[in-house]
């Protein structure tokens, strides 16, 4: 089946198209891009507009997120919104990035401490941009979890030293209330944001051979060990946007 090519004056659908995955999540992909609302949407083509890296690869984690949700068995989740959800936590984990100067996110080398204190905060910036636009609370949740499962960011984005987020990290006890699936979820979004980063050419680093990305995920992914060979296994042959 061929999907249609989505008109919209706020933002570009082919490139949900381009990418080379399954039919199912490529069809969950463009439902969810579909069904966004105008401000939601807004984000998204603000993203795009300020570095098309930083949108290509959200793109790219929220088709990881699905195809990944698929291997787990995320699909019945939430009353069948479980791949949805997924989706839509890849697709909004970086939107604060469009508040980030350029030059710091197009910059080829190391940053400068002040630079790096302006980069940790597209996180939180990320989570309140997506609330205030009316993004469901389950996806929220999900990402507040996305960077719990993070080690040592530095060897997935070789910038700086570790950035551990604490804006937006999340106390024991709390964790412990929380929803099992919105956990799972959590993880499987991390993974993917990790993987596609190590995988795709950046304006800092170029795309990372296979063994290398296990590597670095064994030693810096916290959450289901699982996923990391699931991840690969399903994952690592993507063409990316930037290389099509």
């Amino acid at each position: 089946m061929e999907l249609p090519i989505i008109e919209s004056d706020l933002i570009d659908y082919t490139l949900a198209l381009k990418l080379k995955s399954p039919e199912k999540t490529r069809t969950i992909l463009v439902e969810i891009l579909n069904s966004l609302g105008e401000h939601c949407t807004t984000l998204l083509h603000r993203l795009e507009e300020h570095h098309p890296g930083s949108y290509r690869h959200s793109i790219n984690v929220a088709k990881a997120c699905i195809d990944l949700g698929l291997e787990t068995n995320c699909e019945s989740y939430f009353n069948g919104q479980g791949l949805y959800i997924l989706g839509k936590a890849g697709l909004y984990h970086d939107v604060g990035k469009a508040e980030v100067p350029k030059e710091i996110l197009t910059k080829p080398g190391k940053l400068e401490e002040k630079e790096f204190e302006k980069i940790k905060r597209h996180s939180r910036i990320s989570y309140i941009e997506a609330k205030e636009a009316g993004l469901e609370d389950t996806v929220l949740r999900v990402m507040m979890f996305t960077h719990e499962y993070k080690k040592d960011v530095d060897k997935t984005y070789p910038r700086h030293g570790i950035d551990r987020r604490e804006s937006l990290r999340i106390d024991y006890k709390e964790r412990r209330n929380y929803d099992s699936r919105i956990i799972q979820m959590g993880q499987i979004v991390a993974i993917s944001d990790m993987l596609v980063a190590l995988r795709e050419d950046r304006d800092y680093h170029k795309a990372m051979p296979k063994e290398k990305v296990r590597e670095i995920l064994q030693e810096n992914y916290a959450g289901n060990p699982e996923y990391i060979n699931m991840a690969l296994a399903r994952c690592i042959d993507w063409e990316y946007e930037a290389q099509f």
